[in-house]
């Protein structure tokens, strides 16, 4: 909320007002699902619910990093993100994993009351917002039961997938 009375602190009134409002919203709901997405898959490695993963025999950590993010470096607004600060910045250490899947959770019920705001405000969408609306809001809700079951102490071993709906990865159980 104060990154969104930020954003329109100068913001004229009335329609372009709301379509900023909206952008924001939208935008920070998808952060928040994001954030969500890879706080559960972390927390469900470390509680050994995944499948483990292969070595890759050609790339370390570093290298992937390099190869991902190797792009941003060319713009000059954000400034970019160093390895030193990736790696500091997803570390886990001091985490449990029923922590980080509070975490995601948490997550997951906040871009819902995001997107449900959104949905219900009615906030100048055109149809093709109003849908990805419409997906965040799924996607979230659909993560957040997953997470829910996933969390509990008493399930065994699950196979965790994805599906995707409108871009958006869904946790399957």
């Amino acid at each position: 909320l104060a990154l969104l009375q930020r954003r329109l602190a100068g913001a004229p009134s009335g329609a372009e007002r709301e379509r900023l409002e909206t952008k924001v919203l939208v935008g920070e709901a998808e952060r928040l699902l994001c954030q969500g997405l890879v706080r559960s898959l972390t927390a469900l490695d470390m509680a050994g619910r995944l499948v483990a993963k292969k070595p890759s025999l050609f790339n370390t950590e570093k290298e992937r990093y390099d190869q991902r993010f190797g792009p941003f470096f060319m713009l000059v607004y954000p400034a970019p993100l160093y390895y030193d600060n990736y790696q500091e910045s997803t570390a886990v250490e001091g985490f449990s994993a029923e922590d980080l899947s509070a975490l995601a959770a948490k997550s997951f019920l906040q871009a819902r009351q995001v997107t449900g705001h959104v949905l219900g405000k009615k906030l100048g969408l055109t149809g093709a917002q109003q849908e990805r609306v419409e997906a965040v809001h799924a996607a979230t809700g659909a993560n957040l039961v997953a997470m829910q079951i996933a969390s509990k102490n008493d399930v065994e071993r699950l196979k965790v997938s994805f599906r995707f709906e409108k871009d958006f990865a869904i946790l399957r159980l």
